[in-house]
């Protein structure tokens, strides 16, 4: 973590912040560091939006989580099951083909025109032509190809792009400045740049992923602004107890609805994460106590055991 570990580290009990760190370079060409207003990028951790966007439409009366896809789709599903339900996507037991294998995901992007990637709609030829990868309900697989299906759904229904969606009914109201989905080629100042070891040297992550992110990932935040997230989650900001609680309930796999859930001495514990080239994060908040550790990369650090470390003392 000291020599290598570039990005923002963040622990705090409600609006109390008790460990504050940033370490390593936003930019490295021009030797800019990273500091705790620093934006970076959430990768699949920031289909937590569209999650709770999902809960927000259907408290809204515009959808049920259990209404098949088929019923808001506008698109031809070809060999996608058009009665996979809404909360099949959401808890990731659709079977829905993958857009691109795990270990392919740079190689894939490289071969790509990434700048004519910019809505969740552009990503659809990348999975519609591909089979089922089993039957839905049978089991979980964490896929991004779900939450596309979900922002499809949200964008259908609202008649407006899902990160306008997002920033009406969640960053605004939870005050969260600093958030937003942004162009890899247009990043506002103060945001980290993404980067990845190769050969020895350090290069961009711009043509290893989508140029902006979708409904499945690439958004980005800081620390504290995620801090303002879960707080809102919790206090019935931005959803009814109901919905939260509709979200945290284990569907037998470790996940919710659009998030996992860990057990610790008896205590279910939020996380959220994800990893794209060039980026990393997980984040967690505790119920029960009130404490949240989020930690950052735009290295491809080893998160989750740096957040590991510091959990095992707080929760």
């Amino acid at each position: 973590m000291k020599k290598k570990f570039s990005g923002a580290v963040c622990v705090s009990r409600y609006d109390n912040h008790l460990i504050t760190n940033a370490y390593g370079f936003s930019d490295y060409s021009n030797g800019l560091l990273n500091d705790m207003y620093t934006r970076f990028n959430m990768a699949q951790g920031s289909s937590i939006f569209t999650a709770v966007l999902v809960m927000i439409l259907r408290e809204k009366g515009m959808l049920e989580l259990d209404d098949p896809i088929g019923k808001y789709l506008r698109i031809p599903l070809r060999n996608i099951d058009r009665d996979i339900t809404i909360r099949q996507l959401l808890n990731q037991t659709s079977g829905v083909p993958k857009m691109v294998d795990d270990d392919n995901y740079r190689m894939f992007w490289e071969t790509k025109d990434t700048s004519k990637i910019r809505y969740n709609a552009d990503l659809v030829p990348f999975f519609l032509t591909k089979e089922m990868r089993f039957e839905r309900g049978t089991k979980c697989e964490l896929n991004d190809t779900n939450f596309i299906l979900l922002a499809l759904i949200v964008e259908t229904l609202t008649k407006k792009p899902l990160d306008q969606m997002i920033e009406r009914w969640i960053i605004k109201p939870c005050r969260m400045n600093e958030t937003g989905f942004y162009c890899l080629n247009q990043l506002p100042g103060n945001t980290a740049n993404g980067m990845m070891e190769e050969n020895d040297e350090m290069i961009s992550n711009i043509y290893h992923c989508e140029i902006k992110g979708n409904g499945a990932s690439g958004a980005y935040t800081t620390c504290y602004d995620l801090c303002r997230f879960w707080k809102c989650l919790f206090s019935e900001d931005l959803i009814s107890q109901e919905s939260l609680d509709e979200m945290l309930k284990d569907q037998g796999h470790g996940y919710g609805l659009g998030l996992h859930l860990v057990q610790h001495k008896g205590k279910s514990i939020v996380v959220i994460a994800g990893e794209r080239p060039g980026a990393s994060m997980i984040s967690s908040f505790a119920p029960h106590n009130g404490i949240q550790i989020s930690v950052f990369s735009n290295n491809e650090s080893d998160v989750k055991k740096i957040h590991d470390e510091l959990s095992v003392d707080l929760w």
